[in-house]
């Protein structure tokens, strides 16, 4: 089956004021390694279900257990407009979500890499094999180097 997780977008507006959070799901495609989905600004119909006016937005996207990443460039959403944006790539390791890499994520990757009783937790399995490993504490290193997300 697919594997799906939680994918969050934010919207601000130019003075960095937050409009709007949306969370919806996104599925991950081990073909490519990326994770696709819609977030739900905009109903099937293309009717707009939240209070956000048209104008010009930046735009955060995260995935659980993933940095906040700034999508390039200067958004302007129009009523019913449907946006895609481009692929933007995610600095994993936030088991806590709290926007950094730290110690304690550190500790609760290790603590299911031992092999203790965590029971299996996406968050701490990056690279979606189904289970927490030197793989996935190999991209936590690697993630190290930016630390904080945008």
């Amino acid at each position: 089956g697919k594997i799906l997780r939680n994918g969050h977008l934010q919207v601000f507006d130019l003075n960095n004021n937050l409009a709007m959070e949306e969370t919806g799901s996104v599925w991950y495609d081990p073909i490519s390694g990326t994770f696709n989905g819609n977030i739900g600004l905009l109903t099937a119909d293309g009717n707009s279900i939240l209070p956000l006016p048209p104008g010009t937005y930046i735009l955060n996207a995260k995935i659980d257990g993933f940095l906040w990443k700034r999508i390039p460039g200067i958004w302007s959403i129009s009523a019913g407009e449907h946006l895609s944006t481009p692929f933007v790539t995610l600095v994993p390791g936030d088991t806590n979500d709290d926007n950094e890499l730290s110690l304690l994520d550190y500790t609760r990757i290790l603590y299911c890499y031992s092999g203790a009783k965590c029971g299996y937790n996406e968050r701490e399995d990056f690279n979606n094999d189904g289970e927490v490993d030197e793989q996935d504490l190999n991209l936590f290193y690697s993630g190290l180097a930016k630390r904080q997300g945008d």
